[in-house]
């Protein structure tokens, strides 16, 4: 187990160095820098100025975790060798709390998701194993509790539906010891009911002559949308975890190439998915119900450049970008999507040959901070420039009352909204399958006394409010 308090970055130190542009950077004429930002500035970068390359890759994705008990914002990066956990609470001064290494170093594609106060890893190439962390020790420490191979030996990705407490792993493979060989999955699906030790649950077999891998997938409520390459886009229902049901599949669509990432709105119905492929758009589709999906309008940054993974937080739409960085669309009008702002992490274009650059985003964290990996550059962590009248204005959607409460809440929304109930740990403890109507009263006598979190979310956005029981 690996203990260490926060090391803050510095240029003295040369393992951990960060570069710090002012705000008066935006007063340079965007042409002495081939217009790496519009609207978007870097407030910090992380860099391991130590980490040798494993082919094109030094990092890959990153993802983001929040404290809500110590109100702590933590950037998850992955690297060919280990995950960073670093506290970007401070998001000029970002700080190192620890470093996990993988199973072996030199491991592609590594992958994190978070659920509760728990990271799950593995990676897609190399010597790996799915490993599990223990978060609610940070910022002084972060426990290793699951490092094993029996389940995954490789992963290209994961995704978690907390809905259902399960863990997807994508293009799985594992060994086999009644074959004595490795096999491989195109998709297998493990209980998290115990956090620390997952339980399988089956493994997806694809319908005939359909496809033969899950490159990434996204989860929510029981529904699994497959990227599957060259296949296109499949959705499943995933109530029977055994035995999954194809929803819709996707096999033909205008500018098809390797179909690669989803992401998936479910307050404004609105699904977008990318093709890993040189001059392919991304695509925005309005969905009335899974099985009825129209793609609205195609969209992209440059002509040639390919774009890697979506991610929702209406009205804008982020976009990790090979060569072009991270870039945010307003999707707020479905039908005519305008590019809003964006920020070039990898400023060595060229002919936009190779993968090089972005490869993912969080833009959850509760500051509205956007944290970027960049496969050769580290982290970034980026803000929507305010100054320039670009930013997501969360209005105020609900009021709950009374607060405290004995047995029971009232929601005053204005409109219909899907809600979730954690404890401090960051548990779920109730969450109701579907929308809720406005002004909608919750009997929560179940639960014991203390603190809760509330969040909602509808057409307005998201919010998270803080209960007390008596």
């Amino acid at each position: 187990m690996f203990r260490a308090r926060c090391t803050a970055v510095s240029q003295k130190n040369p393992y951990l160095s960060v570069v710090i542009r002012v705000w008066v950077f935006l007063l340079i004429p965007l042409s002495l820098f081939g217009q790496s930002s519009f609207k978007m500035v870097q407030l910090a970068r992380w860099d391991n100025d130590n980490l040798n390359a494993q082919g094109n890759q030094q990092y890959n994705e990153v993802y983001g975790y929040y404290d809500a008990v110590k109100h702590k914002e933590y950037a998850l990066l992955c690297s060919i060798d280990s995950v960073y956990f670093i506290d970007v609470t401070n998001p000029l001064a970002p700080m190192v709390c620890d470093a996990e290494a993988g199973k072996t170093a030199g491991c592609r594609n590594r992958d994190i998701v978070t659920c509760g106060h728990y990271a799950y890893a593995a990676a897609g190439q190399g010597n790996s194993s799915l490993q599990i962390f223990d978060l609610q020790y940070l910022p002084d420490s972060v426990h290793k509790v699951y490092d094993h191979d029996s389940l995954c030996m490789r992963a290209h990705t994961l995704c978690v539906d907390t809905f259902s407490e399960r863990l997807y792993l994508c293009n799985t493979e594992r060994m086999d010891n009644g074959l004595n060989q490795v096999v491989s999955y195109a998709a297998t699906v493990l209980s998290l009911s115990n956090p620390e030790v997952p339980q399988w649950l089956g493994n997806l077999s694809p319908p005939p002559s359909s496809f033969t891998f899950v490159h990434n997938a996204f989860a929510w409520r029981d529904t699994l949308y497959c990227s599957t390459g060259t296949s296109g886009l499949y959705i499943f229902n995933y109530q029977n975890a055994s035995a999954p049901v194809l929803i819709k599949a996707l096999a033909d669509y205008a500018e098809k190439g390797f179909n690669h990432s989803a992401a998936f709105d479910p307050v404004h119905r609105l699904l977008s998915f990318t093709d890993e492929s040189s001059g392919s758009g991304v695509k925005l589709a309005a969905i009335k119900n899974v099985t009825n999906l129209a793609i609205t309008d195609i969209f992209r940054s440059s002509a040639q450049a390919v774009a890697h993974k979506p991610y929702f937080t209406y009205p804008f739409l982020w976009v990790s970008y090979y060569h072009d960085g991270v870039y945010a669309f307003d999707i707020s009008n479905p039908d005519s999507v305008k590019t809003a702002a964006w920020f070039d992490t990898y400023n060595s274009n060229g002919d936009y040959s190779g993968l090089f650059g972005c490869w993912g985003l969080y833009p959850y964290l509760p500051s509205g901070n956007v944290l970027a990996s960049d496969m050769a550059n580290g982290l970034f962590i980026l803000k929507v420039d305010t100054n320039t009248s670009v930013v997501n204005v969360k209005k105020q959607m609900v009021a709950v009352f009374p607060n405290p409460f004995t047995n029971s809440i009232t929601l005053g929304s204005n409109s219909p909204s899907f809600i979730s109930i954690t404890n401090i740990a960051g548990q779920v403890v109730h969450r109701p399958a579907h929308e809720l109507p406005a002004g909608s009263l919750l009997d929560l006598h179940f639960l014991p006394s203390g603190f809760y979190f509330l969040r909602i979310e509808n057409e307005n956005g998201s919010q998270t409010l803080k209960l007390i029981k008596r």
